[in-house]
C-alpha cells in the first residue's frame, strides 16, 4: 500500500481543494466522478470548473452537475433524475 499519491497528482488534488474551497459535497462528489482519471483528465476537468467565477453553493451544484454529465448511459442519468424526484417530494412533505 502507498502513502504518497503517483506523480502529478498531488498537485492537481491540491487545485481542486482550492477550487471547491473545501465544501465537503463539493469535494466529494468531484472525487467520485475524477476517480481513476489520469492527470490530464483531472486539469482539463478543473479548467472547465474555473471558466465560471462561483462560490459556495454555486460551486456544489456545478459539481453535481459535472458528475451527472459524466454518468455512463442514459438510463444512469434517467435514475439519477427519479431519485432527485423523490427527495423533493419528502422534503416537500
Amino acid at each position: 500500500m502507498r502513502n504518497y499519491p503517483n506523480e502529478g497528482y498531488e498537485e492537481v488534488s491540491i487545485k481542486l481543494v482550492r477550487y471547491c474551497d473545501g465544501h465537503p459535497l463539493a469535494l466529494e462528489v468531484l472525487g467520485k466522478s475524477l476517480y481513476k482519471q489520469d492527470v490530464e483528465y483531472r486539469e482539463e476537468c478543473i479548467k472547465g470548473l474555473k471558466k465560471e467565477p462561483l462560490s459556495g453553493i454555486e460551486k456544489a451544484k456545478k459539481a453535481l452537475q459535472m458528475s451527472f454529465d459524466s454518468l455512463p448511459s442514459v438510463n444512469d442519468m434517467e435514475l439519477f433524475k427519479h431519485i432527485d424526484r423523490g427527495v423533493k417530494e419528502k422534503t416537500e412533505i
